[in-house]
């Protein structure tokens, strides 16, 4: 293995006045290649690198031009590795925040599982659309209007009456003047008054026997 590093690779052909692209070495490797710009510098390298370099780089190293059915397995592997590459950085980022998300494509046909319509992808919502079973815009609007509140909060509480809507609900309580709070105070008032007037008859009956 070639116990140098990269940079120490491409300055030493620097003399040979290639124009050097990509060193593709790692330290450990048992093989570097030199990616060169033209054929004119692979050239260029070659003979520099048989001439002068193996004194720079220490004896032993073996240098030759790569070319024909062994230039075209080296392409071959980069192309794989990069596949490779590019399939983790998806499988990594597919879940990760931010991620740009597909736009509804107005040439491509989806089909709503509600009303078995094909659509334009842009009648769908990206969520609608990342689904297995897709809902239309128009079909999800449809179940909306069919959501209604709970009775509960559209009953008047003093008299018990239904109301469609809220804003008859609060008509309703100013004209007959069923505030619920207003109740409670006019109930606790009235039984004040009760407790008041029990507790002087007693007073009244014993000046009457004491007169």
């Amino acid at each position: 293995s070639l116990n140098i590093s990269r940079e120490s690779i491409k300055e030493a052909f620097e003399p040979s006045g290639a124009a050097i692209a990509y060193v593709d070495f790692k330290r450990g490797d048992e093989q570097c290649f030199l990616r060169v710009k033209t054929p004119e510098d692979a050239q260029k390298s070659t003979s520099y690198a048989k001439d002068s370099l193996k004194e720079k780089l220490g004896g032993g190293i073996q240098l030759s031009m790569v070319s024909g059915e062994e230039e075209k397995a080296y392409w071959d592997k980069i192309l794989l590795l990069k596949q490779e590459r590019k399939a983790r950085d998806d499988a990594k980022n597919k879940y990760a925040p931010g991620r740009k998300r597909k736009r509804p494509n107005a040439d491509l046909k989806a089909d709503c599982s509600e009303c078995k319509k094909s659509l334009p992808e842009t009648d769908f919502s990206n969520r609608q659309l990342s689904k297995e079973e897709k809902t239309c815009k128009v079909c999800v609007q449809a179940e909306l209007q069919r959501v209604k509140l709970p009775v509960a909060k559209l009953t008047c509480i003093i008299c018990g009456g239904v109301f469609s809507s809220r804003n008859k609900l609060f008509q309703h309580i100013r004209a007959e003047g069923h505030d619920a709070g207003k109740s409670e105070v006019s109930a606790a008032a009235e039984k004040k008054e009760q407790a008041a007037g029990g507790a002087a008859a007693p007073e009244k009956k014993q000046k009457t026997e004491a007169a």
